[in-house]
């Protein structure tokens, strides 16, 4: 039988067999073609960026491996408390030449030994200084996760304020989109006009102008919707792509929605923002290591405990016959008990500077304890200020839009007619234009004025 190559699809015995794999071939590429695009086209929706986001950013990361470490130190605490046991074991040989006192002549020795001992301490009293030390690590350990808490935050607001300029863009670009449309079918009107020779040339040419000029604020606003992409990529830490897209969310905006008083959420933020608890914990880092200085002025009382044996190759009975291993080690058996008090007296003020020391270091974060309660006050106020402006700027922009669309209407009936000329129609367009532009970005800025205020509240972070 005949056989012949194909390239890519191996050796074929017959012209059937050649087509029906080929098909198959042909299948898995289309199959493959497919798969690669969904991989392509796959949006990324608000969870799933602020998962990636969070689980890149250096910060976040930085802050995770300080949390392990003050569950080392923490741990490392709590070990403290258990007593020490320590064992010790020795084995030496001597040898060489010695005189016999008896006989006055040399003789060869070979002595091995064997020491062995256990031994164990446990502190009874120290001034609190151990419970001190676990507490403070708590507090430490506690302060850390707060942190990793608003290093997260920070993160996700960062990111939901990237995906909502992405969500803005792309609406500019579609107002763009809308009224580059209006003004070409007006173009086009404009044309049968002029070669009917009802409409002059300097109006076609405006129309022209105008549509000339809508293209560039389209290419515009392309543009900064490219640069909202790759601004939410390099936020999300991951490689440029120009199929990168998100999965558009329909902004439903709630002009009835209301927040308390600034003192309200000002309450509200101090028991809820991890900044603020942060604060407070360091304040109590700050206390426990006074408390951990001052106890070493304090008494310490301390219990020991030992046991050990040992043997001897060179010991021997009074008869001169060796003394076994075992026996040497039963008689060898020693056994001690101990408390031990000890009191500082003078150490050259040391003690007493390092108290001095820690208590300014507790000044300090009370002093930065009220500078972030200040902080969080004044944010707080600001951006309530923010939102107030930002809803009557949203309501006044849906007036506007309102308003012009129907100037607008009432201006093109009127030019399509002859009543108006056509650098007034283009006036009333673009007035309509700038409105719309307009209520796009104050839903924006509405929405994520609103986030600002839900996160000094404690509220999840969300659209």
């Amino acid at each position: 039988m005949q056989y012949f190559l194909l390239p890519f699809f191996g050796t074929f015995k017959t012209k059937s067999t050649n087509i029906h794999r080929l098909k198959n071939f042909i299948n898995l590429l289309l199959l493959l073609a497919f798969s690669f695009s969904s991989i392509a086209q796959e949006k990324w929706d608000l969870q799933k960026c602020l998962r990636q986001a969070k689980e890149n950013n250096l910060e976040i990361l930085k802050q995770k491996l300080l949390i392990d470490v003050a569950k080392s130190n923490l741990k490392s605490s709590k070990l403290s408390l258990l007593p020490n046991i320590n064992a010790f074991s020795s084995q030496g040989y001597n040898f060489g030449r010695a005189i016999d006192p008896l006989t006055n002549d040399f003789t060869i020795e070979n002595i091995s030994s064997n020491n062995f001992s256990l031994s164990s301490s446990v502190d009874l009293f120290d001034g609190f200084n151990k419970i001190n030390k676990i507490n403070r690590d708590k507090n430490s350990l506690k302060f850390s996760e707060l942190e990793l808490e608003r290093l997260v935050n920070r993160v996700y607001m960062d990111v939901i304020d990237a995906y909502l300029q992405i969500i803005f863009c792309k609406e500019l670009v579609g107002v763009s989109k809308q009224q580059l449309n209006i003004t070409k079918l007006q173009y086009e009107k404009s044309l049968k006009l002029y070669n009917q020779g009802i409409l002059a040339k300097d109006a076609l040419l405006q129309v022209e102008s105008q549509v000339l000029s809508e293209k560039l604020a389209k290419i515009n606003s392309e543009n900064q919707l490219e640069l909202a992409k790759l601004n939410l990529q390099q936020f999300l830490k991951i490689e440029q792509s120009e199929d990168f897209e998100i999965q558009y969310i329909k902004l439903n905006v709630d002009t009835n929605i209301t927040y308390p008083k600034t003192s309200e959420i000002y309450q509200l933020a101090l028991n809820k923002l991890p900044e603020v608890k942060a604060a407070e914990q360091n304040i109590l880092i700050s206390k426990k290591n006074i408390s951990i200085t001052k106890s070493n002025l304090l008494p310490k009382l301390s219990f020991s405990s030992s046991v050990g044996t040992g043997y001897s190759s060179a010991r021997t009975s009074l008869f001169g016959e060796e003394i076994s291993f075992k026996t040497q080690i039963e008689d060898n058996l020693s056994q001690s008990i101990s408390f031990n008090l000890s009191f500082p007296i003078f150490n050259g003020n040391q003690i007493r500077n390092m108290i001095t020391s820690s208590k300014i270091d507790l000044l300090n974060s009370d002093y930065a304890f009220e500078e972030t309660k200040f902080f969080v006050r004044k944010q707080i106020e600001i951006a309530y200020s923010d939102f107030r402006t930002a809803k009557k700027q949203y309501q006044f922009c849906m007036k506007s839009v309102i308003s012009n669309k129907e100037t607008f209407t009432i201006s093109k009936n009127k030019y399509d007619l002859g009543i108006i000329d056509t650098f007034s129609f283009l006036e009333t367009k673009s007035r309509l234009n700038k409105a719309e532009s307009e209520l796009v970005r104050a839903k924006y800025d509405y929405v994520f004025k609103s986030k600002i205020l839900d996160y000094y509240m404690g509220k999840n972070l969300n659209l």
